[in-house]
């Protein structure tokens, strides 16, 4: 692709409809749909919310790349900030390019020429300094406790065992002697074992790392006290499981779903040799 050959809004509308697999279309006076940028913020995990021109600097700074004044409408005549110039739209195509592993750096596109792909892994590594000298601390915190006390998290797992109960399975939590799980039951010989986290897009990758470290190791320990049981890990996310959400459940082995899902997701799914990206 050369982004030199892209002359209008719509041609790098219909770029971006071609490398995301949307249907957009330019609106009355060449503007250029919300929708494009709630996509572009997805693709590279950040917060989809505010005004386009934020959201695209949000998305172009993720990528490596700079956000300047011929980017939007903010430094205007008119003074109207809520609009992404054709520049900003080019701008946001080059970081969704890189952020989607099309080409390999910025400079790349400053030659004009269509960049090689480069699968490759990694670069030499590069060594960090920092001139602040100052003793570590640790800061602890418990992450369990105080998902536990937010409403979203109790309304997510309150679902999760009438659910259960609902299909005729006990919902179970843990004695004191246990691992602190959220919900446990036995189904078919199997004991799955659940952690549930309340989630959002700004939040969703670390409550995801968290759930399943946590979940592996409530599993580790149960398996420890009782070597005969089969256990199932599970994670209830407050959200709806991504990609990559698929991709660590598959390296894992622990089973993801979101809030709208167990809805149709039987219990049966839960048990070993399941599909867990399965919906």
């Amino acid at each position: 692709m050369k982004l030199s050959a892209l002359k209008t809004k719509k041609d790098i509308l219909n770029s971006f409809n071609d490398l995301l697999g949307l249907n957009l279309e330019i609106g009355k006076g060449s503007s250029v749909p919300s929708a494009l940028f709630k996509a572009t913020a997805r693709v590279a995990r950040v917060s989809e919310v505010g005004q386009m021109p934020i959201v695209a600097e949000r998305v172009v700074k993720k990528a490596g790349l700079t956000w300047g004044r011929e980017h939007d409408s903010t430094h205007s005549r008119s003074g109207g900030g809520g609009t992404v110039t054709f520049q900003g739209l080019k701008r946001l195509l080059e970081a969704v390019l890189i952020l989607e592993g099309k080409y390999r750096t910025p400079n790349e596109f400053e030659c004009g020429e269509t960049p090689e792909l480069d699968d490759s892994l990694g670069v030499p590594y590069i060594h960090r300094s920092s001139s602040i000298q100052a003793d570590p601390k640790v800061i602890e915190a418990d992450w369990q406790a105080l998902d536990q006390a937010t409403q979203a998290h109790q309304l997510l797992e309150k679902k999760l065992a009438e659910f259960a109960k609902a299909n005729g399975v006990l919902p179970l939590s843990p004695k004191q002697s246990e691992p602190q799980y959220d919900i446990a039951w036995e189904y078919a010989g199997t004991t799955v074992v659940v952690e549930v986290k309340s989630a959002n897009e700004s939040n969703r990758r670390q409550q995801a790392r968290l759930g399943i470290g946590q979940v592996l190791e409530f599993v580790a320990l149960l398996r420890d006290a009782d070597e005969d049981r089969v256990f199932r890990p599970a994670l209830l996310l407050g959200i709806e499981p991504d990609n990559t959400d698929y991709l660590l459940a598959h390296e894992s082995g622990v089973t993801i779903i979101g809030p709208n899902q167990f809805n149709y997701l039987f219990i049966e799914d839960l048990a070993p040799g399941s599909d867990p990206s399965r919906d």
